[in-house]
């Protein structure tokens, strides 16, 4: 804290800095809430400006009685033009290198709405400042549909695609369905967390099977098929996420003019027909200290291919039932084991091992 006052003090004596005082004010405000630490009075100008040209849209946004969400600031505020572009890791594919089935519409009385975000479905998670969103989208995928095939909710390695799917580029994006394709031959492995718990029953857990795909499903691009393919589970989607509106979203229905080119994935969880701005449920990969929980409503309104391209690049992943972990009979040696791990982690910290 001291460091961070000491910072302050010289950055807003700098001549650099002209904003008006209560914004000064605010971004200090903004500073300290989210534990920022600048070293020099050129980075916290810096961070100042990009904090400015947010809060500009915010409150443009929020005095517009057309505009259907409301917008706040998080933790990206501050960030420069490549961090944030740095999260968006997805591209767009041509149709030729799809090699799914084709999900079909069969007659089936679509509910009002559908929400998985209660059910099947694990917390969210934060990608950091990786660009791996189609490793989170895609692998919470499988997580979701896992779980409503064998009633067992695990949380699955989202590190695994990163370091082993070599049809992807690590932190420097991929795709979804790329996950789904990966998963065919290499198996989803369990998270640390998951894994940890398990330490004593691996052997157990391994003769049950392992979660696999048998491919994936794509989805046409209208809101009828998608509503029916998420009837079934959630599923993994492409947008443009390079908005203000979307980095700075809080609550409402993200509505109006996007670029339909996409770089980002995330999951589609549900939807709301029926709503008097009728939207989908979508869940990203920045933690819940983004958007509302780290989930954001957008528009089904948003013309052909959807509000910032939801409805171009819509996977989900067909699941080999073969791995149902039942948490009830974890041997309590493996809870114990747990325990003393941690013990251990704390004892080297204690000696200055880390």
């Amino acid at each position: 804290k001291s460091t961070f006052a000491i910072a302050t003090i010289a950055a807003v004596s700098a001549t650099a800095l002209q904003a008006p005082n209560q914004k000064h004010f605010e971004f200090m405000q903004f500073v300290a809430n989210h534990g920022k630490n600048y070293k020099t009075t050129e980075e916290y100008a810096i961070r100042l400006e990009r904090y400015l040209k947010i809060d500009a849209y915010i409150v443009e946004n929020n005095a517009d009685p057309k505009s259907t969400h409301t917008a706040a600031h998080n933790f990206l505020s501050d960030s420069t033009e490549a961090e944030y572009q740095k999260l968006l890791g997805t591209r767009e594919q041509s149709e030729s290198d799809h090699h799914a089935g084709q999900h079909e519409v069969t007659g089936e009385i679509l509910g009002a709405t559908k929400n998985w975000t209660g059910s099947c479905s694990t917390a969210v998670k934060d990608q950091g400042q990786c660009g791996s969103c189609w490793s989170f989208a895609g692998t919470e995928v499988v997580e979701s549909g896992h779980c409503i095939k064998s009633g067992t909710l695990l949380t699955l390695s989202t590190q695994q695609n990163v370091d082993c799917n070599k049809n992807c580029y690590g932190c420097d994006g991929g795709w979804a369905y790329k996950v789904f394709e990966y998963f065919q031959t290499d198996a989803a492995e369990l998270s640390l967390t998951t894994l940890t718990l398990l330490l004593t029953d691996l052997q157990d857990a391994a003769s049950k099977g392992k979660v696999n795909t048998t491919g994936y499903t794509s989805v046409a691009g209208d809101n009828v098929d998608m509503m029916s393919a998420i009837n079934g589970q959630p599923v993994a989607v492409a947008i443009n996420a390079s908005s203000q509106g979307f980095q700075s979203y809080s609550s409402g229905v993200l509505s109006g003019h996007c670029s339909t080119q996409c770089n980002h994935a995330v999951v589609a969880a549900g939807y709301n027909s029926t709503a008097s701005e009728p939207y989908w449920i979508v869940r990203n990969s920045w933690g819940s200290g983004w958007g509302n929980g780290g989930f954001i409503w957008m528009t089904q309104n948003g013309g052909a291919k959807g509000q910032c391209g939801i409805n171009t690049d819509v996977n989900y992943p067909n699941i080999d039932f073969t791995f149902a972990v039942d948490m009830s009979t974890f041997s309590s040696n493996a809870i114990s084991l747990y325990n003393t791990y941690f013990e251990l982690l704390w004892i080297l910290g204690v000696l200055g091992f880390w």
